[in-house]
């Protein structure tokens, strides 16, 4: 089972097929197995990166872990990019809080060649 270790946390990530690197962000509780369908139809022409969010799924929450923030969670999929040599990427991501993510991974210099939100952020 692939592990990277960053910044506190241990996230669980697979990597498939080759080609321009694709990252794809689950939100809420999900995990990255939601994408295995499109990460098989991808994996064609693109590398597919899907990965756990600190705390969800198969990604251990970290000890004495109890919150997270946009910018945490920018930092990590950066640190992922980071760790797999990867970039730039396309970056996609799903629920609000991942299209929060997805845009705060992009100001936190995450290097990106597009970011595709499939839900846009709730705003009051």
């Amino acid at each position: 089972m692939p592990m990277l270790q960053l910044a506190g946390a241990e996230l669980y990530y697979e990597v498939s097929g080759q080609g321009p690197p694709v990252l794809f962000i689950m939100g809420a509780s999900g995990d990255g197995g939601h994408f295995a369908k499109v990460a098989g139809l991808l994996g064609e022409d693109h590398t597919v990166i899907t990965y756990d969010r600190r705390g969800n799924g198969r990604s251990p929450r970290p000890h004495g872990w109890t919150t997270t923030s946009p910018e945490q969670q920018a930092d990590d999929a950066a640190g992922l990019i980071e760790a797999l040599g990867l970039g730039p990427v396309a970056v996609f991501g799903t629920s609000t809080l991942a299209a929060v993510m997805a845009m705060a991974a992009e100001l936190a210099g995450t290097r990106r060649r597009q970011v595709f939100r499939a839900e846009r952020p709730v705003q009051s």
